[in-house]
Formats: structure tokens, sequence, C-alpha cells
């Protein structure tokens, strides 16, 4: 094996690696080898391979350790997760907008009152519009917060990790 083909096979190699292709990664690598490649050249490659499988093998489980964490570990859970964020960001959104067109056609600082229903009676709350503006957007921004949360969790969970019960949930299930 010459030693451009040897430069050229090794770069190919490791840009198999750096695109995470550790099976043809691997196999080109045994190739090289029997083609006269020093373990010198070739060691490297191969702990290289190992540690990003490593690595990758952590990630996943650290997701997978989130989910159980958050009480994710179904599908159905991750969906009610993801569709509770929608109708609170649906809320959020629909809240601000009252109060920002209340407070456009009034004032921000205009007192307004709600009269509250509970079980002892009604009461009125009186509140200046800014107040029902900042309370629409912390809702909008949790809202939002649990939604980013919900589908990055979600990324890389599989179907087995429902029945696996080799890490009981949160619930006690």
């Amino acid at each position: 094996m010459t030693t451009d083909h040897l430069e050229r096979d090794l770069a190919e190699i490791h840009l198999l690696i750096s695109r995470g292709k550790y099976a043809e990664a691997s196999a080109k690598i045994a190739a090289v080898s029997k083609a006269g490649a020093t373990v010198r050249d070739t060691q490297p490659l191969i702990d290289e391979i190992l540690r990003r499988q490593e690595a990758a093998s952590q990630s996943v489980e650290r997701m997978r350790d989130i989910r159980y964490y958050l009480g994710m570990r179904t599908t159905a859970a991750r969906i009610g997760w993801f569709l509770g964020a929608g109708a609170g960001t649906v809320y959020g959104v629909w809240s601000a907008t009252t109060a920002i067109g209340l407070g456009l056609a009034q004032g921000f600082g205009t007192e307004i009152t709600t009269i509250i229903h509970g079980k002892t009676g009604s009461s009125p709350y009186t509140r200046p519009i800014y107040v029902d503006l900042i309370v629409a957007l912390v809702i909008l921004i949790v809202s939002a917060i649990f939604g980013c949360i919900s589908v990055w969790a979600s990324r890389g969970a599989a179907q087995w990790e429902e029945t696996d019960v080799s890490m009981p949930s949160r619930y006690g299930d």
C-alpha cells in the first residue's frame, strides 16, 4: 500500500467517524490494516470510534433519565405535556392580546375589576391592566418553556421505554 493511498484511506476513515458512520469506518480500518497499515495509524481511529460510541450511549441514557424524572415515560405522558404546553401558550397569547388591546384603548395603568365567583359568593378583584399583561406574558413564557422541554426530552424516545421496568417511575407504577 502506498503512502498516498494510506493517507487518503485514513482521511476517509476519519471523515466517516466524524459523520457518525462507525460501522463503515470499522470495516475500512480492518481493510486498511490487512493492506499493511500499522497499529500506530489505526489504533487512534479505533479509540476515537469507541470514545464517540460511549459518549453517544451516555447521552441516550441521560435523556432517558430525564424522561423518567419528568414523568414522561410513556407516549401519552409526552403528548400530555405537549398539549398542556400548547394550551397554556394559546391562553397566554389570548390573554396578552386582550390586555394589549385594552391597554392601548384605555391606558395600561387603568384599573379594571373582575368579579370572581367562589363557594362563599362573589368578590371583586381590581388591578391595573398591565398586571394582566405581565401575568399573560409569564404564562406564555412558562408554557413555551414546557413545550420546548417536552419536545427536547421526547427526542430519541423509544417505544420499549414504556414497558421498561428497570427504572421505576416517580408515580410508583
